[in-house]
């Protein structure tokens, strides 16, 4: 049984989609089978750059089999595609909550992330899932924690996740819990 990642945004050198692929390379080394899915499209030049430099990395890492793009998807096929992975790795730094990593737990998907404002909501869900930095051994650590898991508790880590969104009913209501939880309360 191999660790289904799933990562969903702008193909975009803010995503730090490279610290995934370098990363997701050090998993089999430490007997983590997994497959890798980037969903998401270039829209800049820039980003069309980074695409490319993807690419090259993927080649170089030699990731082909583990590591696909599924492209720009319509908003109403995310839910299902999120549904479908064990884990949402996010690696964005920009300081606030991403709408993708809500969404994923909405989805019941375990969300593995380096973003500041997560981590206080991700050790609400299980230990591990938040870390320090964007670096691809510190996202390995994480992913592999998870992997040992094991499918039960990873689901049960999902369904806590999902509950966290759901139980109070709006986005609104989920995002004034979380800025009062960001600013310190408990």
């Amino acid at each position: 049984e191999f660790l289904r990642l799933v990562t969903v945004g702008r193909i975009s050198r803010s995503k730090n989609i490279r610290v995934m692929l370098e990363a997701v390379a050090l998993l089999p080394k430490n007997g983590v089978p997994y497959r890798l899915t980037i969903v998401g499209a270039p829209m800049t030049k820039d980003d069309e750059k980074y695409a490319d430099e993807l690419m090259q990395v993927i080649d170089d890492l030699h990731l082909q089999g583990f590591v696909g793009f599924a492209g720009a998807k319509e908003h109403a096929e995310i839910p299902a595609l999120l549904a479908s992975a064990d884990v949402f790795v996010h690696a964005g730094g920009t300081g606030s909550l991403d709408k993708a990593m809500l969404e994923a737990m909405a989805a019941g998907c375990v969300v593995v992330s380096s973003n500041d404002a997560a981590k206080p909501i991700l050790r609400m869900i299980q230990d591990g899932l938040g870390v320090e930095r964007p670096e691809p051994d510190l996202f390995a650590y994480a992913l592999r924690s998870v992997y040992e898991l094991g499918a039960a508790a990873r689901a049960q880590a999902g369904e806590r996740a999902r509950a966290l969104v759901t139980e109070k009913h709006s986005l609104d209501k989920l995002i004034e819990r979380l800025v009062w939880i960001l600013q310190g309360n408990k």
